[in-house]
């Protein structure tokens, strides 16, 4: 809901915190929780051509935690499908 809420409300967003520490930190903590590539690739998308430079790092980590995210999911959801399993979930 949060990440929807940014992009619908981008522009009044960044006029409001353009140069601040506090876009380059919503940037962030709406797009990390992410873990798929093709989640990766709309946060990519929208950013393309809508990042300030004060967020550029922050987005670049961001997308770098979703990918690991996705990864990590990708290799281990066998075993964590199984450990639910066993718990009885």
């Amino acid at each position: 809901m949060a990440w929807k809420f940014v992009q619908e409300h981008w522009q009044e967003l960044y006029d409001r915190y353009e140069g601040g520490f506090l876009l380059s930190r919503l940037v962030k903590s709406t797009t990390e929780m992410f873990a798929s590539e093709e989640a990766a690739k709309e946060v990519e998308e929208f950013f393309s051509e809508r990042t300030p430079p004060s967020a550029e790092r922050a987005l670049k980590q961001s997308l770098e935690n979703v990918r690991l995210n996705s990864k990590w999911l990708t290799r281990e959801s066998s075993k964590i499908g199984a450990w639910l399993k066993e718990k009885g979930y």
